[in-house]
């Protein structure tokens, strides 16, 4: 069964900050995926602003903390679960000829031949971690990447339920393998 429930927006100021404040209002948000086509307020981590160009996925997944939160480990597993998304996709729907080097910049960037493709902001709210990911798949801001560079027929859906899977698995304690690094 698919762990998480999707709520899809046309636009929201940022998913992590809708997140939040339904949290901090009381809401039960376990396994929630709140996605939009647009942020107006996109942020990154250390009050940076994320760049929200259309066609990419801007997601915060609301999981349960089952402990007191660990928060290098939820950002390094986090990460971990972004980057097997990102290599997932690039796997199945390679463009030919291309030599691809993937990278983790600590603690959860993603970068794909030295250009990043992701980021992920992460906030603790009462008993919730809630990941926010920012993923370019059809286009970036200069200075970054996105996976239809890299990739043919990458699509919307399939890497929002992939990376969905991947980061349900943080409240499994099992997504801190390094096989697929």
């Amino acid at each position: 069964m698919f762990p998480f429930v999707i709520e899809m927006h046309e636009k929201l100021e940022s998913t992590n900050t809708v997140a939040t404040r339904r949290l901090r209002q009381g809401e039960d948000l376990s396994f929630h995926a709140i996605l939009c086509r647009q942020q107006e307020r996109g942020r990154g981590t250390k009050g940076r602003s994320w760049v929200s160009l259309d066609g990419n996925i801007f997601l915060s997944a609301v999981i349960p903390l089952v402990d007191e939160p660990n928060t290098e480990q939820l950002s390094l597993s986090a990460g971990l679960a972004v980057f097997r998304t990102v290599k997932w996709a690039c796997s199945t729907n390679r463009n030919s000829n291309q030599n691809l080097n993937f990278f983790m910049k600590w603690p959860n960037d993603v970068l794909i031949n030295e250009e990043k493709v992701s980021g992920v902001l992460i906030e603790i709210v009462k008993t919730f971690a809630v990941v926010g990911v920012g993923l370019n798949i059809v286009s970036a801001p200069p200075l970054a990447t996105f996976l239809k560079k890299y990739a043919d027929g990458v699509s919307f859906w399939p890497i929002v339920y992939v990376l969905l899977l991947e980061l349900a698995t943080i409240s499994t304690g099992q997504n801190l393998r390094t096989d697929d690094m």
